[in-house]
């Protein structure tokens, strides 16, 4: 075209899906490397990352670790930003594996961790077809003046760029692994 739009719009979208780390792309402030292994932060390769604890679930570790890249990440440029990664309980590399699940969730919907725990209150979790459940809540985030308040988009900026209805993160941490596809003959 003629005011070079075209351009400009290519080599933003090649920035965004091929140039910038994930770390470049904002990944979620509570989310670290493991102690020693901070040069993954400039790296394009997925390194093992440390996952703070869910809130509010004290059964749980303390932290998971993921183990290589995102199973499944939603490719939509408007959604809920839902990524899949295999989990490890605390903060070692081997051990059994988790399913944790996180994806932005509108304040006014039920979380995914309710529609758990009433399957978990009428026995279906566990039957077939049916992810076993562990642990899930809203990701809470601690301000720089000590409040703690669910981790939003509102909650990371000024207070004066409040951007209406609530949009928090949501983790759930599932038992169930399941089989790759690729065992099944």
């Amino acid at each position: 075209d003629d005011d070079g739009f075209t351009a400009d719009f290519i080599f933003v979208i090649r920035r965004l899906l091929v140039d910038l780390s994930v770390w470049e792309l904002g990944r979620e402030p509570l989310v670290r490397p493991p102690v020693g292994q901070e040069e993954a932060i400039a790296s394009k390769v997925y390194a093992p990352l440390r996952v703070p604890d869910i809130p509010g679930q004290p059964i749980l570790p303390g932290v998971w670790r993921t183990r290589g890249g995102p199973i499944w990440t939603s490719c939509s440029l408007v959604g809920r930003g839902t990524a899949v990664w295999m989990v490890t309980a605390g903060d070692v590399s081997n051990g059994p594996c988790y399913i944790m699940k996180t994806a932005w969730r509108q304040t006014v919907r039920r979380p995914e961790a309710a529609i758990y725990d009433y399957l978990r209150s009428k026995n279906l979790l566990g039957r077939r077809g049916i992810a076993d459940f562990l642990a899930g809540n809203d990701v809470s985030f601690t301000r720089t003046d000590g409040t703690t308040v669910p981790l939003s988009v509102n909650a990371l900026r000024p207070v004066d760029a409040f951007l209406g209805a609530g949009i928090v993160l949501h983790r759930v941490i599932l038992t169930s692994v399941g089989k790759p596809l690729w065992q099944f003959d």
